[in-house]
């Protein structure tokens, strides 16, 4: 049975002021974490929506673009910017020169990271490797 908090010795409620104290931190840090991620998701969603319609993405790809975005929520508490951009989310065969991939773009095909090596590149990683450099985060 729980003990009266009159009765209680000085050590012992410093005690329970110190365990009160890292519990409300606990819930608090819990309710940040949660609200923050909701935040994130939201201010992704239209960028991810806006790229699988124009592009056409598979699911997979989507969803590789949509875990590393919330990666980079947990580990960093927001998500990179380059990282919400549409090329950063899944190859899609580029139509011409004004959609073709730049030198540096980062791209995720068939499940894995791959930064373009030279400007104007319309080639996927598999059907012209020498354009392409794999990414190891």
């Amino acid at each position: 049975m729980a003990k009266e908090i009159s009765a209680m010795t000085d050590q012992e409620l410093e005690a329970l002021y110190v365990a009160v104290a890292r519990e409300r931190n606990r819930r608090e840090s819990r309710e940040s974490a949660t609200k923050a991620l909701v935040e994130a998701v939201a201010t992704i969603r239209p960028a991810l929506e806006a790229y699988a319609e124009a592009y056409s993405v598979g699911d997979a790809d989507l969803a590789a673009g949509i875990c590393d975005a919330l990666t980079q929520v947990r580990e960093a508490g927001k998500p990179d910017e380059a990282a919400l951009a549409p090329s950063a989310l899944g190859w899609a065969q580029p139509m011409g020169a004004h959609d073709a991939y730049q030198t540096g773009d980062i791209v995720i095909f068939q499940g894995k990271k791959w930064r373009s090596s030279q400007d104007g590149n319309v080639w996927s990683p598999a059907a012209y490797p020498q354009g392409w450099e794999e990414v190891n985060d």
